[in-house]
C-alpha cells in the first residue's frame, strides 16, 4: 500500500514537473520576439497592410491583444493612415506550437480611426496616392513609392506612355491596355481578394473620414463591418457593413446603413444596401465588373418616404424661390457607367410624390387672385409623377403631371447639373369651372381638349437659383384683380410696420 502511494505520489509530481515545463516552455515562446513578429507579419498579410503596435498582450493559449496599433501603406495617403485602441488575434494554437506555422482564425479591431485622402484619377491613367491599387498578388499597381517630396516617377506597363511629374504633384500618366477578359485591369484602383483562409474580420465602433479631391469630406461613424475570406472555390470576401451615420457632403447626413457584399477578381456585388435620410430610405443593388478597363457599373436604387421640402431645401440652404413643395419622395432608377468616372453616369427612372402640395407659389397665387380661389395658395396634388433620363450632366425629363381636382400642370424639358441651368415647356390646364371663373380675355385662344379642359402654355427657363418664366407677363394686366396674390402679399410684406402702439 505504501508502495503504490508513493507511485501515485511520484506520477504526480513528474506530471506536474513536465507541465510546469511545458507551460514555462509555451510561455516564452508566445511572449517571444520571434512568435510576435511572425504573428504581426500574418495579421498584415491578410489585412495587405503593414501593422505595427506599442504592446502584446497574451489571451489564453489561441488569443493575443495588440494594444495602440497603427497601419501604414505605401498606396494610401497619409502613409499612416488609421490608429486603433486593440487588434484582437485567435489563431491555431497547436500549429504555432508544433509546427511553427501561424494559422489565423479572426482579427477583430476595435474602435479605429482612419483618414484617407483621395486624389484625381484622370481618365485613361494609372493610380495616384490614396487611391492605389495592388496587383492580385498585393502589390501595388503603377503606384508611386517614392518619399515625400520627392519626385515621383510612375511604372509603364507593356504598351503605356509614361511621363513625370516634378516633385509635389500628381503622379505620373500612364496610359493603361486593355485587360485581358476575364481578369482585372492593370493600372486601376481595383484590387484582388487576398488568396488566404480567415473565419472572420471585425471591425467595431470604427471611424473613418475620406477626404475627397475637392477637399470636401465623407465622414462615417459608428463603423462596424464582418466579413469573411475564402479560397474555395476562387479567393473571396463577402460580409456586411452597417454604419450608425454617414455624413456627406451638401450637408446631407445617412443613418442605420447598412449592405452585404460579395468581393471577387471578377466582380463586385451588393445585393442589397440600405440608407436612411430626410425621413425616408433608399435600397437598391450595385454590380461592379472589373474585367474592362472602365470598370462599368449597374446600380438599381429605390427611394421611399424621403421628405421633399427638406430634400429641395438642400442645395440652397434655405428657401426656395420657387415656393414650397411638400410631400414623400418615392423613386425607382436604374443607372449605368465607369466607376472610374461615376459623375458621368448615365440612366433612367420614375419619380413620384404622396400627399404632394404647392405652398405660394407665385404663379399659382396669382391664378387663385384672379379667381378668388384660396385652395391655390396650398394646393393638394391627386398625382405627381416625372420621367427621367440621365445623361452625363444633362437630366432629360420627358414627361412631368402634376394633377389637383381643377388644374394640370404637364410638360417637358431638361435640366443641366454642370451648368445649373433649366429649360421646361410646361402647360397649364384648367377645368371648364376653372375657366369659367377666369378672365376671358387670359383663356382667349387657349385650346380645349376633349375632356373640356383648356390648355395655356408655358415656358421655365434659366439659372436654377432665379429662373426666368413667361407666365407672368401674361397675368401683368390682370394683377389688380388678383388682390389675393403672392405678388401683393410680397409687396405688404416689404413694407416696414410701425412698432405695436404706434
Amino acid at each position: 500500500m505504501k508502495r503504490s502511494y508513493l507511485i501515485v505520489v511520484s506520477c504526480l509530481v513528474t506530471l506536474l514537473l513536465v507541465g510546469g515545463g511545458l507551460f514555462f516552455i509555451v510561455h516564452d515562446y508566445l511572449n517571444s520576439e520571434a512568435f510576435k513578429n511572425e504573428l504581426l507579419n500574418q495579421v498584415s498579410a491578410h489585412l495587405g497592410v503593414e501593422v505595427k503596435v506599442e504592446k502584446m498582450k497574451i489571451r489564453g493559449l489561441t488569443g493575443v491583444d495588440f494594444l495602440n496599433i497603427r497601419l501604414s501603406s505605401d498606396h494610401v495617403a497619409p502613409r499612416e493612415f488609421a490608429r486603433a485602441e486593440r487588434l484582437r488575434v485567435r489563431y491555431h494554437f497547436f500549429e504555432a506550437l508544433f509546427h511553427k506555422r501561424i494559422v489565423l482564425h479572426e482579427l477583430r479591431i476595435s474602435a479605429p480611426e482612419a483618414e484617407i485622402r483621395l486624389e484625381p484619377i484622370r481618365e485613361g491613367t494609372a493610380v495616384h496616392p490614396g487611391t492605389a491599387g495592388t496587383s492580385p498578388r498585393g502589390g501595388a499597381a503603377g503606384a508611386s513609392t517614392a518619399p515625400e517630396g520627392a519626385a515621383r516617377t510612375a511604372t509603364t506597363p507593356p504598351g503605356g506612355v509614361r511621363k513625370e511629374g516634378p516633385a509635389g504633384t500628381e503622379q505620373a500618366i500612364v496610359r493603361v491596355p486593355p485587360a485581358a477578359p476575364g481578369r482585372p485591369p492593370a493600372g486601376t484602383f481595383w484590387r484582388t481578394p487576398p488568396a488566404v483562409e480567415l473565419r472572420s474580420v471585425v471591425v467595431e465602433e470604427g471611424k473613418v473620414v475620406i477626404v475627397l479631391p475637392d477637399r470636401q469630406q465623407v465622414v462615417l461613424k459608428g463603423l462596424n463591418v464582418q466579413a469573411a475570406l475564402s479560397t474555395d472555390p476562387v479567393p473571396s470576401v463577402t460580409g456586411q457593413v452597417a454604419c450608425q451615420a454617414i455624413g456627406l457632403p451638401e450637408q446631407v447626413n445617412l443613418t442605420d446603413s447598412a449592405l452585404n457584399f460579395l468581393w471577387r477578381a471578377d466582380s463586385l456585388t451588393i445585393p442589397r444596401f440600405t440608407f436612411h435620410f430626410l425621413g425616408g430610405s433608399l435600397t437598391g443593388q450595385l454590380k461592379v465588373d472589373p474585367s474592362r478597363p472602365d470598370l462599368p457599373f449597374e446600380l438599381q436604387t429605390q427611394i421611399q418616404g424621403v421628405n421633399l421640402d427638406e430634400m429641395i431645401r438642400l442645395p440652397q440652404g434655405g428657401p426656395s424661390p420657387w415656393g414650397d413643395f411638400l410631400g414623400e419622395l418615392q423613386a425607382e432608377a436604374r443607372f449605368e457607367g465607369s466607376a472610374l468616372a461615376p459623375q458621368q453616369a448615365g440612366g433612367q427612372g420614375q419619380v413620384r410624390i404622396r400627399n404632394g402640395r404647392f405652398l405660394n407659389v407665385p404663379p399659382l397665387a396669382m391664378l387663385g387672385g384672379l379667381c378668388n380661389r384660396s385652395e391655390f395658395r396650398d394646393l393638394s396634388l391627386q398625382r405627381a409623377e416625372m420621367d427621367f433620363i440621365l445623361q452625363a450632366d444633362k437630366l432629360q425629363v420627358p414627361r412631368v403631371e402634376l394633377i389637383s381636382v381643377d388644374l394640370q400642370l404637364t410638360g417637358a424639358g431638361w435640366f443641366h447639373r454642370r451648368e445649373e441651368s433649366m429649360d421646361l415647356q410646361m402647360k397649364f390646364g384648367f377645368s371648364a369651372e376653372l375657366a369659367r371663373l377666369l378672365p376671358s380675355k387670359l383663356v382667349e385662344g387657349a385650346p380645349r381638349r376633349v375632356d373640356g379642359y383648356r390648355e395655356m402654355p408655358f415656358r421655365f427657363w434659366g439659372n436654377l437659383a432665379q429662373p426666368q418664366n413667361d407666365l407672368e407677363q401674361r397675368f401683368e394686366e390682370f394683377l389688380p384683380r388678383a388682390t389675393g396674390s403672392a405678388i401683393f402679399d410680397k409687396i405688404y410684406r416689404s413694407v416696414p410696420q410701425s412698432p405695436e402702439g404706434d
